[in-house]
């Protein structure tokens, strides 16, 4: 099967993570009208999430904003607090992301089940449509040289500025992957990074039945599938030079 090696496996970690924003998103149908998900579910997710600061969509009128496709799950409220992980609510989505840092699945996915339950729990989400989980890693270099993956025309290997790569692959999850190289981070958190390359794997599932009941386990699918996905591209004497950890 493309994108998986035979004889993988799977590190704890590595020292050089090369993670610098994960980010899990569910989509949902809510009971309630789109202008009153905020205040139903507010009480629940202050708690988890800190001060919420509306956002500027909201400066939009509201037949606008609940009318137009492309506003449809844009998020209304950013939640912040001394933690580092951040929670975005809108009137069909909720997402919890983490820029910067990396500290770990068990701790990512801890403080993601927990805003997704006090949100569950507000009564605002009737059924969950979505789930998505997606990793951006960045390398202060050309990543094609590190992967085993080749653009080829003519029998010769293309290689050139700017290159970029993308595809989905169907698993139990969808797996949007993206490489691309000769970009700047243009998210003002992570422009200090500078030039580089990125491989960003958005990996998902639509309409998942019982979704509410069993979030935990798609999100643990989603998550073993794309780390899968990530090992399986890199060469293995690059593996070795992030320094893995194994069990």
């Amino acid at each position: 099967m493309i994108f998986t090696r035979k004889d993988l496996k799977l590190p704890i970690r590595v020292d050089q993570c090369p993670i610098v924003d994960v980010t899990c998103e569910i989509r949902f149908e809510s009971p309630f009208p789109p202008d009153a998900v905020f205040g139903a579910a507010y009480a629940k997710l202050q708690k988890e999430a800190g001060t919420p600061k509306p956002l500027p969509i909201l400066a939009l009128p509201s037949e606008i904003r609940n009318t137009d496709a492309t506003l449809a799950f844009q998020p209304h409220y950013r939640f912040e607090s001394q933690s580092p992980y951040v929670t975005l609510l809108g009137p069909r989505s909720l997402a919890i992301g983490r820029p910067g840092e990396y500290e770990g699945w068990k701790n990512y996915s801890e403080t993601v089940q927990s805003r997704v339950k006090a949100v569950v729990e507000s009564e605002v989400v009737a059924k969950i449509t979505r789930i998505g989980l997606r990793y951006i890693n960045f390398f202060a270099f050309d990543i094609f040289n590190q992967i085993d993956l080749t653009i080829n025309f003519d029998g010769e290997k293309v290689s050139g500025e700017e290159m970029a790569f993308s595809c989905i692959l169907q698993r139990e999850c969808r797996h949007l992957v993206q490489i691309k190289k000769d970009i700047k981070m243009v998210d003002p958190r992570l422009a200090k990074l500078g030039n580089g390359s990125v491989i960003d794997i958005d990996s998902f599932v639509t309409e998942p039945p019982d979704a509410i009941a069993n979030f935990a386990q798609i999100l643990e699918k989603a998550h073993v599938g794309e780390k899968t996905i990530f090992f399986s591209l890199l060469k293995p004497e690059f593996v070795k030079s992030l320094n893995p950890v194994y069990v």
